[in-house]
């Protein structure tokens, strides 16, 4: 049974071969550093009808398709191949790092056990950025609230303990890039496992490497994150605190000069 179960997209067609590389050597840097632990990582290469997919290591397992799917089918694609334990006694963990995504060294193993080390956390996140940095010795996990999953789990900063990822009916199709929404397939992902989670803790530091995170980039994602809010307003009354947040945030953004 694996320990790390990685969940990655990527499109051949994009040219993002370097980024795929420094993501593969971040994950063999794991490895190094925790040589008990298994790793078992699923990539979906989309545009792979004729284009070459690179050499992988042995702890990756290939997935081709001819055209494109939307962020979301392709991560349930790869959740289908894997066999998740559900006894929440598992230590195994699930993630999604996207193929320009990174892991300073030591970020993985301070997530990974945030779970381990604590029998009732299934669900732990961070911060990401591209200036992520490995853990400091002092840092240490805090207690989730719902807003915070929402703010700072995006696809790259949420890790699940694999009996919540059994557990979770994927990522929701209609959400995410690829998608008429756009976006807000991890928002939705992220609200449900923060519900379904007996506790969640979040590091406050960026721990995971990824481009940053724009003005313009909010503005774009906006809508897919709004209906993704929405849609999960009735789980808490936190969630309905945070639909509220999100539509008055929409409504400012209406006002002149804003």
């Amino acid at each position: 049974m694996s320990d790390v179960f990685l969940v990655t997209t990527t499109n051949l067609a994009s040219g993002r071969s370097d980024e795929l590389e420094r993501f593969i050597a971040s994950v063999e840097q794991f490895r190094a550093d925790q040589p008990d632990c298994q790793v078992r990582s699923a990539i979906l290469f989309q545009n792979a009808a004729s284009l070459p997919v690179p050499p992988m290591p042995d702890w990756v397992t290939v997935h081709k398709i001819d055209g494109l799917v939307s962020l979301s089918k392709a991560r349930n694609i790869l959740l289908a191949t894997f066999d998740l334990p559900s006894d929440n006694a598992t230590t195994a963990i699930v993630a999604f790092p996207d193929d320009d995504a990174w892991y300073p060294r030591g970020s993985l193993q301070r997530l990974r056990s945030a779970i381990v080390d604590t029998p009732d956390v299934d669900f732990a996140l961070c911060r990401y950025g591209s200036d992520a940095s490995s853990p400091t010795p002092d840092l240490r996990a805090q207690p989730a609230m719902l807003q915070t999953s929402i703010s700072y789990g995006s696809s790259n900063t949420i890790v699940l303990r694999a009996s919540l990822a059994a557990k979770l009916s994927g990522f929701a199709d209609d959400l995410g890039l690829g998608t008429l929404a756009g976006s807000g397939e991890d928002t939705d992902y992220a609200i449900r496992a923060w519900h379904a989670a007996r506790k969640t803790v979040f590091f406050n530091a960026r721990l995971i490497g990824h481009r940053d995170n724009s003005a313009a980039m909010k503005r774009r994602y906006f809508k897919g994150s709004l209906d993704a809010i929405a849609r999960n307003a009735h789980l808490s009354g936190q969630a309905r605190i945070a639909h509220l947040r999100k539509r008055m945030i929409g409504f400012i953004r209406t006002l002149p000069g804003m």
